[in-house]
């Protein structure tokens, strides 16, 4: 993390994350075969279970009834872990499982400003998508992102457009996201400009998205 005092952890009730259906969660088997399965969060019964759908099932990530569980998530505020068991798996209409609800969630709050590190190729769109260059997103975090690029991407409060392409629901997307020049400046006397923007008015598909990349980013930064 680029962040050299990270919010501390602390334990709290699951209904505080206030998650959405559709997030994704990471589930890593703490018994037996250490296999990982991505999932998606469909509802919870507070006190008794959790609900959630299995989109991509394989031999080597079939959920079991009886197997514990390490879950890891992003709210868009916290990155959250806690444990489960499995209760029960079904195979229709779709394939599912009920999970314990859990005791408690450690939970760390993931300020505005803590940035992952990032290094993904992107093309910026401004003067309403009839211009693009190429750029780098070097940084990246709920609210904003350092960019580098070869050219200036404009002045200050000038609007832009950012789109990443990156895996999502196991199938490569356009990550859209809509953003506004804080500050920027000559890097590189010869090569290169940085950018520092604030995002704006992301759409919700795009949100969840972007949340599911910061995961992911999250998770290798482990």
């Amino acid at each position: 993390m680029s962040d050299s005092n990270p919010e501390p952890t602390s334990n709290v009730d699951f209904a505080s994350l206030k998650l959405r259906p559709g997030a994704w969660l990471q589930m890593q088997n703490i018994e037996g075969a250490a296999h990982k399965s991505e999932v998606e969060f469909v509802s919870a019964m507070h006190g008794k279970s959790l609900f959630v759908a299995i989109p991509d099932v394989t031999e080597d990530s079939r959920i079991q009834a009886g197997e514990r569980f390490r879950v890891r998530g992003f709210n868009g505020v916290s990155d959250f872990a806690f444990t489960t068991q499995v209760l029960e798996v079904q195979t229709k209409p779709f394939w599912n499982a009920h999970l314990t609800y859990p005791d408690s969630v450690e939970a760390r709050v993931v300020r505005e400003s803590l940035r992952l590190s990032a290094s993904r190729p992107a093309t910026v769109m401004f003067d309403g998508g009839s211009k693009q260059t190429p750029a780098t997103v070097n940084d990246l975090s709920v609210a904003g992102a350092l960019i580098e690029s070869a050219t200036a991407l404009g002045a200050i409060d000038d609007r832009i457009e950012i789109r990443i392409t990156t895996q999502f629901e196991a199938r490569e997307t356009e990550l859209k996201i809509p953003a506004v020049i804080r500050h920027t400046g000559k890097w590189d006397p010869k090569h290169s400009f940085r950018s520092g923007v604030e995002f704006a008015d992301i759409a919700r598909e795009d949100k969840l998205v972007l949340y599911y990349l910061l995961f992911t980013l999250a998770q290798n930064e482990r």
